[in-house]
């Protein structure tokens, strides 16, 4: 994941976090959590009041029909991409580009 922090005074960092070593048994939303939780402590401590996040993702979409009894199945959407997250003490904004190959 890379970041770009604001601090209170106005500068700006870039900062870099992997999580290249979690256990195989850890479950994603885990380890987003824990994620989270670092982050979260590394910006209080450094005054950060703004940052802006990017990392890869992918988007599932599935679609059912409305109505239960309709013939059509449900059909899912695979898509490799990145997001892009705006966080400051007002209220986050996200965004996704698709990774057209």
């Amino acid at each position: 994941m890379l970041f770009v922090a604001e601090h209170v005074d106005g500068t700006r960092q870039r900062l870099e976090r992997f999580c290249n070593n979690a256990p195989n048994s850890v479950s994603d939303a885990e380890l987003l959590t824990e994620l989270a939780q670092d982050v979260a402590l590394d910006f209080a401590e450094a005054d950060v009041v703004r940052f802006g996040v990017a990392y890869l993702c992918k988007r599932v979409i599935i679609l059912r029909p409305a109505d239960p009894n309709a013939t059509m199945k449900p059909t899912t959407t695979k898509r490799q991409g990145v997001c892009v997250e705006l966080h400051s003490d007002k209220e986050p904004v996200g965004i996704f580009r698709e990774i057209l190959r």
